[in-house]
């Protein structure tokens, strides 16, 4: 048996295999994140520089899709 596999295809399916792992790991990352800001263990400097870098890595992910079509 003899499997044809068009690379543009492979590149496509691995990217939004990528693009849905690091979607997961976002939404882990997100709620860890409210755990720590409602525990109280993050300073105010803390919640800022992750909230920006929550936004950072969504506008990243947000990129590739449109990307990826």
């Amino acid at each position: 048996m003899i499997v044809d596999i068009d690379a543009k295809d492979l590149k496509k399916g691995v990217l939004g295999l990528v693009v849905a792992l690091v979607e997961i790991i976002k939404e882990t990352l997100r709620l860890e994140a409210l755990r720590r800001m409602e525990g109280g263990s993050l300073t105010e400097e803390e919640v800022e520089r992750l909230g920006a870098a929550l936004m950072d890595l969504d506008a990243v992910i947000e990129q590739i899709k449109l990307e990826l079509g």
